[in-house]
């Protein structure tokens, strides 16, 4: 059974969002992504992959 709670080590900004499946919106605050280095499926939040975004693009101009 795959833990979609649990995060890769990759980090959040890596994470693509894609389609939750119905039993997902149980968990409105949180947003269904798929890592782009390695491919694991996980939940996380829509704010704290935003903030890693932002915080890894004005590091690294």
């Amino acid at each position: 059974m795959l833990n979609y709670f649990s995060r890769c080590s990759c980090g959040l900004r890596h994470l693509v969002r894609i389609e939750r499946r119905p039993w997902m919106r149980l968990f409105s605050s949180q947003r269904f992504y798929q890592c782009g280095a390695c491919g694991k499926k996980q939940l996380a939040s829509e704010r704290a992959v935003n903030d890693a975004v932002w915080k890894y693009r004005s590091q690294n101009p």
